[in-house]
């Protein structure tokens, strides 16, 4: 059995029924689908290009902050010789300081001693005589001259 043109054509015609009955409304709802999904992509795009944007912000901004804290590095490298050699010389400051302390200490008590001296000298010349007081300024006397290189004359 030989199908006719006419059987194959309405066999053709129940096929393209079938397909428009049956496979394009389901084409038709996958394509309704698609274009939902399409709209989200592009609002997700967009989301996207947001982001990217905002990002490109923070790298400028990283990149400025990374230069920033290179800097405040650099200066903290700088403020840390100056404190070395500022703590290097407060260290000799500190010893010349104590040598001059010391040095007054000493200087001090050398006065203290001959204040005392010359109090407790005063006090015995004071004691003495008028005779003994003339001897010892006779022998005082010609000390500084000798010192000195005068010749004085001679009294008997």
């Amino acid at each position: 059995m030989a199908l006719s043109k006419q059987d194959i054509g309405q066999i053709r015609q129940v096929f393209n029924d079938g397909i428009e009955a049956l496979v394009l409304p389901r084409l038709d709802g996958i394509d309704e689908r698609l274009d939902g999904i399409d709209e989200r992509l592009d609002g997700i795009d967009e989301r996207l290009d947001g982001i990217d944007e905002r990002l490109d912000g923070i790298d400028d901004r990283l990149d400025k902050l990374t230069i920033r804290v290179a800097q405040i590095e650099s200066e903290q490298r700088n403020t840390n010789t100056i404190l070395r050699e500022l703590t290097t010389r407060v260290d000799v400051l500190e010893s010349k300081l104590e040598a001059l302390e010391n040095d007054i200490k000493d200087i001090y008590l050398m006065l203290h001693a001959m204040t005392k001296k010359e109090r407790s000298s005063k006090h015995a010349f004071a004691n003495l005589g008028v005779e003994e007081k003339l001897v010892i300024l006779h022998s005082e006397l010609l000390e500084t001259a000798k010192q000195a290189g005068v010749k004085l004359p001679n009294h008997p």
